[in-house]
Formats: structure tokens, sequence, C-alpha cells
């Protein structure tokens, strides 16, 4: 799970599971943050919901157009699911999973939209409502 940082735009992930060695950095962190680039895209499979505003799900990374690789040392991906959480047409965060036991299904997405809904009332609760 990550939200955009509402001061500079970037993606922060601070919801981590099944880290690889070379992510572990982040667990430790408490956040991986994912810098908005200077025409303000993420790009790549990970910032396309972002960019999009779209929901997708792949189960082959490697045959979507936005893939671009996986940093050095993290496990290979194979299937691929991103959510941007949305409050009303505002990005406010996003939901990401990967390798899944079974794979991914229109119904994974709708799920992940559900809860992407309830994130993003807490997002923008915690983000641009406080005192």
């Amino acid at each position: 799970m990550a939200f955009i940082d509402p001061e500079n735009g970037d993606s922060v992930g601070i919801s981590f599971s099944h880290l690889t060695k070379s992510c572990q950095m982040y667990e430790e962190m408490g956040e991986a943050r994912f810098k908005v680039l200077k025409d303000g895209t993420y790009g790549g499979l990970l910032g396309y919901s972002l960019d999009t505003g779209k929901s997708i799900y792949v189960h082959d990374i490697n045959s979507h157009p936005a893939a671009h690789g996986i940093p050095p040392g993290h496990d290979p991906v194979d299937q691929f699911l991103s959510v941007p959480v949305l409050y009303n047409e505002d990005i406010l965060g996003q939901i990401v999973a990967g390798n899944p036991e079974e794979d991914y299904t229109q119904k994974s997405v709708e799920i992940a939209e559900k809860i992407a809904d309830i994130y993003a009332v807490i997002l923008k609760e915690l983000l641009y409502n406080e005192k």
C-alpha cells in the first residue's frame, strides 16, 4: 500500500510483505519512496495506475507496454495487480500486489478496489484534513 505525499507528489509505500533481501531496507525505514518524474508521471508498470487512474492486472508483466524491468536483486514478478486509490477524481495512493498463489482475475481487482475505497477515505482524513 502506498500514499501520494501531498508535499512533493512522491508515491510512498508503507506496507510490505514477502520482501526480498534487497528490499528489506524499506521495511526497516518504514517506507519506500518513489519520486514523481519531472513530467508529473511515475512511469513503469508500478506507476501505471497512478499515471492513468485505472486498475490493472497482468499475468505476464513483460507483455505490458509500461513494463521496463524490475530492480536488480528483486525476486522475479510474473503477475502484477495495481489499483489507484481515488477520492473523487484525486489519486491519493495505490494498492499493489504481485505473484499470487492463484491467478489474478477481475474479481481480484474488484476486491482491491473496494479496499481502495475505504483506504481513500482514511488517506483523505489523515493527509488533507489535518488540524
